[in-house]
């Protein structure tokens, strides 16, 4: 099972790592209305499709809406990249957490 980590560990960890890869796996409609600060969007469908869209050489964090959301596909996700040698950790209650921590988000602009 892959690394989870916490919302606070992880808003720490944007601030001094900017080598994060921080990937949102859920759809762009969702995605547009808020996401982790620094996020891509990249659906699980289409990451899969597509593995090689992550750099080798930076660390991971995949989130979704909350651990109950997607889990299987999380986790699948997640082994697949790290079958492919990348360094990957889940955000623990992916964006649920994140706002009940009460952490900024963005939001695509029109």
């Amino acid at each position: 099972m892959t690394e989870r980590i916490q919302a606070q560990e992880l808003y720490r960890q944007i601030s001094v790592d900017h080598n994060l890869h921080i990937i949102d796996v859920r759809d762009q409609n969702l995605f547009a209305l808020g996401h982790v600060p620094g996020a891509l969007n990249n659906p699980h469908l289409r990451l899969r499709a597509a593995p090689n869209f992550v750099p080798d050489d930076h660390p991971v964090i995949l989130y979704d809406e909350d651990d109950h959301s997607e889990a299987f596909d999380i986790e699948e996700t997640a082994r697949l990249l790290e079958d492919r040698g990348h360094r990957v950790h889940i955000l623990s209650g992916g964006l649920a957490a994140w706002l009940q921590a009460d952490l900024p988000i963005e939001k695509e602009t029109q």
